[in-house]
């Protein structure tokens, strides 16, 4: 809480080779598919209050996979001398 704003979280993909980084896109963009389509088969036909829910569902698994998959990919740059965690 005390130490530089700055230093406190490292970029988006840092470390991450493209390969790498389009690949985990491209699983979270098959797994929020495949969200949406599940939901959509289950809820057909019971409401049509509910169309906005495989929508919905198909969105938050693809924004948490790519947050999830982001954080989980990032390396501390081999030249960096402070890491992330370390307060000043």
């Amino acid at each position: 809480m005390t130490g530089n704003p700055e230093h406190e979280s490292l970029p988006l993909w840092t470390g991450v080779s493209e390969r790498r980084k389009w690949g985990s896109l491209l699983i979270c963009l098959g797994l929020a598919f495949l969200t949406f389509a599940t939901t959509s088969w289950l809820i057909k036909g019971d409401s049509e209050d509910l169309f906005f829910l495989p929508w919905t569902l198909g969105a938050g698994v693809l924004l948490l996979g790519s947050l999830l998959a982001e954080r989980a990919l990032i390396q501390i740059p081999a030249n960096s001398k402070e890491s992330p965690t370390t307060e000043s």
